[in-house]
């Protein structure tokens, strides 16, 4: 529908789109859940944390920006490889560490950048009730037959990498969100050309079928207010959270994010990409900014941290724009390149 965001993790953006972020606060209760693409974004305090990958120097960072003062920080940074998936608790950065081979890894680092710890091979870090939910694969690092990211089911951890055990046993599993005690995830069948959205509970001992779809993968899964929003083709959907019929929220859009009683989304014009944001309950809408290509990539504390292409010429020179959810008092915080 358009171009996707191209931070973090060039080489796993182009194999798979599975990532999100979710910390404790945001799981509870809020929007904060399904990326489909490899940029993300969480916000600690008064910092929003990001990842950037800039193919021109073929390095990868994990910064943080002040939403106040604007001041941007590179915390962590490498020449090989990449990362993805930001989870901020208790002075701790969890992460997804991407190697040249495409291998997933989860590490731990603080937020100062010292005291890296690999964790576990997967992706997909979710911290809920303090253990570290995730998506974990298996790979023989010496030999060339592997699949980097192939999922075996999902797991949990404790937030030391300890007591690993397995909530749900599945090879298929796209993405997942937690939401109130309960497990979100999309799972896929070749065999049957169709895409689910299923529920299970945070022990895996249930599993329900949501939606049932073909043609089309569900993404962009977000959870607000008893529903579970999503895209299935080039329109959104949500669904009640103790619903099996989905229906249709807005048609021709890409959901980008939900916020404070908001659905924020874009609709391509032209070649363009307008914002809007829509009050859940009048179902009123408001322009919010136009780009040759934009995504949000978090929204907190009444700040959006944005990628944007920098002109219709040239979609691989980018940008990161942090700027209020109305559109104002913006700036740009660190440009990168895609080749």
């Amino acid at each position: 529908m358009k171009r996707k965001k191209f931070l973090s993790i060039l080489i796993s953006f182009c194999l798979i789109f599975t990532f999100l972020f979710v910390d404790t606060a945001q799981a509870m209760d809020s929007s904060k859940s399904a990326s489909t693409s490899s940029v993300n974004s969480v916000c600690s305090g008064d910092y929003m944390y990001y990842t950037m990958y800039d193919t021109s120097t073929a390095s990868g960072g994990i910064y943080k920006v002040n939403i106040y003062t604007k001041q941007n920080t590179l915390i962590k940074e490498t020449y090989s490889g990449s990362f993805g998936d930001l989870v901020v608790k208790d002075g701790w950065i969890y992460y997804e560490y991407i190697d040249p081979g495409a291998r997933r890894y989860i590490y731990k680092v603080r937020t100062n950048g010292k005291d890296g710890k690999l964790l576990k091979k997967g992706y997909h870090p979710v911290i809920y009730n303090n253990s570290i939910y995730y998506i974990k694969c298996l790979f023989d690092e010496l030999s060339d037959n592997y699949d980097p990211v192939a999922p075996v089911g999902i797991y949990k951890m404790s937030l030391s990498g300890k007591n690993d055990t397995c909530v749900k046993k599945t090879s298929t599993v796209d993405n997942f969100i937690i939401y109130k005690s309960n497990i979100y995830y999309t799972t896929y069948s070749d065999s049957t050309n169709k895409n689910y959205l299923r529920k299970t509970n945070l022990s895996g001992s249930t599993s329900k079928i949501l939606v049932s779809c073909s043609g089309f993968k569900i993404s962009g899964l977000k959870s607000y207010s008893g529903y579970i929003y999503f895209n299935y083709g080039k329109d959104i959907y949500r669904i009640k959270t103790s619903s099996t019929t989905k229906s249709k929220f807005i048609s021709n859009a890409g959901l980008q994010d939900i916020y404070n009683g908001y659905v924020y989304y874009t609709v391509r014009k032209s070649y363009k990409d307008y914002l809007y944001k829509m009050n859940i309950s009048s179902k009123t809408k408001t322009y919010i900014m136009k780009n040759f290509c934009l995504d949000v990539i978090d929204i907190e504390n009444g700040y959006m941290l944005m990628d944007v292409a920098t002109d219709s010429n040239s979609i691989d020179n980018c940008y990161i724009y942090l700027c209020n959810t109305s559109g104002n008092k913006g700036k740009i915080i660190n440009y990168y390149y895609v080749a």
